[in-house]
């Protein structure tokens, strides 16, 4: 909403540019800190670039004036939570035998509650900065069809492409992200 309208063509673009190529250069960046420094610095890396995306995001992003409105706060803290929460217990679940770990049934009940208070506090107390009756458009189902539909195949580069490299061809992490930074270009 922020570019001029001659511009969200080339926006677009670069966004979706900016998918695959993003996803794909990664697996290089990760190889390369395995092979030249230690696999730490793959999280370290989110450390550093954070600030950055945060400084880029406070002035990339029109500042609008909420005209009395306060945003819910509360309900956003408990809708981040509950899904990190059940992103943990998903992703660990297999490392931690599923239902039978103590930390997977935590995570997963905790997750669903604070997902149950986030969806009670937006019916007793509707957050006026957020209308969700946008998500009703037909504009915006196709869009979500879309990305989905995207998002599912572009696994195949992300997951298969990377597997089968280190599996079948014993690849090393760097010779992989090699391999991929080609189909990032």
């Amino acid at each position: 909403t922020a570019l001029p309208k001659r511009l969200i063509i080339f926006g677009i673009a670069a966004y979706a540019a900016d998918i695959v190529f993003v996803s794909n250069f990664a697996s290089a960046i990760e190889g390369w800190y395995i092979e030249h420094l230690s696999w730490h610095w793959i999280f370290w890396n989110a450390a550093l670039f954070t600030p950055l995306m945060m400084v880029c995001v406070y002035f990339g992003i029109p500042q609008r004036p909420l005209a009395g409105q306060r945003p819910n706060w509360r309900g956003f803290a408990y809708f981040s939570l509950g899904l990190s929460l059940l992103y943990g217990a998903l992703d660990q679940g297999e490392r931690l035998d599923w239902l039978n770990s103590g930390t997977i049934v935590a995570m997963s009940v905790a997750g669903i509650f604070l997902l149950a208070a986030a969806l009670l506090r937006r019916i007793l107390d509707p957050n006026p900065t957020l209308n969700l009756s946008f998500l009703n458009t037909r504009n915006i189902i196709i869009l979500a069809l879309s990305i989905f539909a995207f998002r599912f195949v572009h696994l195949a580069t992300i997951v298969l492409v990377p597997g089968f490299l280190a599996n079948i061809q014993q690849y090393r992490p760097l010779e992989t992200g090699q391999a991929l930074a080609w189909v990032a270009v």
